[in-house]
């Protein structure tokens, strides 16, 4: 029998004496008229409410706060950039619900503190975490239209569009001297490309000293730059145990993308395991350069086999049900076993804001399916707006 768990992290206000803070446009003291005359005025712990509207402005945050929407449900809109600066004197928590960011996100540089930082329902340019190894990370259901660089952390029900300004893409990095997992699950990381890179190779680059969990993607590789290895495995997690788990992933190469080199690199010194994957285009198997396990994937180069809007299969798909039958290699909605990530895990419906006064969980892996009465192990992160 499994031990049955639940991992829950809630981000929550304890400070006795923190007060709520509101932003709306025109408005005077005791409320305020932009997000960064609360900022100046917020001591730690205090909270942000924001009528969803545009305000002209960028923002640094350097303290304990939670900026969240006045109107569950509605973003609220910054034009300029968001700098994340915390001091390097004391941890902080920075959470952020519902921004919309017309400009990019970054750091103030390299802080060794452990400083939680959490961005959901958010919309974002760039984001550049930088070298911030030591940084508790978590992004969910956010939708960033440019390059990503994570360095370590988490990234849930998202979409990464990347792009092609200079070392744009989307790309991870975990420092060797990080000894925190790398997980991304149910995201869609739409044409990244990494121009930095020679002839488009490691434009998603998992690089950990821990393991890494790459679960129910959907991987849009449609650049005809894409030539080689666009997708680079570094784990150095040296044990029996898998040290990085492809599982349940689409991989959509155009066929303009090119066909030489695989389509993974891997440069791992630990298990790595692969499995229900949906390899679908122009693709040369993975090459995996330590022990495996490389089963019940599927190739193909009928482009057909999928909705390439939405990662359903067609009606009569071949990747329908030719998974691992074992139930723990369901996809995430427990239905069925498919090769490639729909089953739930591709549908944005998993990931929307929940009704107003609940809590949001984000169920990170589930390891069986759910019957009446029958309790069931679980990994989650919760975020309680």
């Amino acid at each position: 029998m499994r031990n049955h768990h639940l991992t829950l992290l809630f981000l929550l206000t304890m400070t006795a004496n923190a007060t709520d803070r509101i932003v709306a446009p025109g408005a005077t003291l005791p409320r305020y008229a932009s997000i960064s005359a609360a900022l100046s005025a917020a001591a730690d712990n205090d909270r942000i409410l924001v009528v969803p509207s545009i305000y002209t402005e960028n923002l640094t945050i350097d303290k304990s706060v939670e900026i969240l929407s006045m109107v569950p449900g509605r973003r609220y809109t910054a034009t300029g950039n968001l700098l994340i600066a915390p001091p390097v004197q004391t941890v902080k928590r920075i959470v952020v619900h519902d921004l919309e960011l017309l400009g990019n996100i970054s750091t103030g540089g390299q802080v060794n503190h452990p400083n939680i930082i959490v961005l959901t329902g958010c919309r974002t340019g760039r984001i550049d975490f930088g070298l911030n190894f030591s940084w508790r990370i978590a992004l969910a259901n956010d939708s960033i239209l440019g390059r990503l660089f994570l360095p370590g952390g988490t990234l849930v029900g998202s979409y990464v569009r990347g792009d092609t300004l200079g070392g744009g893409g989307f790309k991870v990095l975990t420092s060797t001297g990080s000894n925190r997992p790398l997980v991304l699950i149910g995201n869609i990381l739409g044409d990244p490309y990494e121009a930095d890179k020679p002839i488009g190779s490691c434009a998603i680059d998992l690089f950990s000293a821990d393991t890494i969990r790459f679960e129910n993607n959907h991987v849009r590789l449609y650049r005809e730059h894409y030539v080689s290895e666009p997708i680079c495995l570094n784990s150095a997690y040296n044990t029996s145990a898998s040290a990085v788990r492809l599982l349940n992933n689409t991989f959509i190469r155009s066929a303009t993308a090119g066909s030489v080199g695989p389509i993974i690199a891997d440069q791992t010194i630990g298990y790595v395991e692969s499995r229900n994957n949906f390899f679908l285009g122009p693709i040369t198997a993975p090459i995996f350069s330590h022990p495996y396990t490389d089963e019940w994937n599927l190739f193909s180069t009928d482009q057909e086999q999928v909705d390439p809007a939405t990662g359903r299969p067609i009606a009569g798909s071949i990747c329908t049900d030719v998974g691992d039958p074992d139930g723990r290699y369901n996809d995430l909605d427990l239905s069925r076993n498919d090769a490639g990530c729909y089953g739930g895990s591709f549908s944005r419906d998993l990931f929307d804001d929940p009704p107003t006064g609940t809590a949001e969980i984000l169920w990170s892996h589930v390891v069986r399916r759910v019957f009446s009465s029958v309790p069931v192990g679980i990994d989650a992160s919760c975020t309680d707006q």
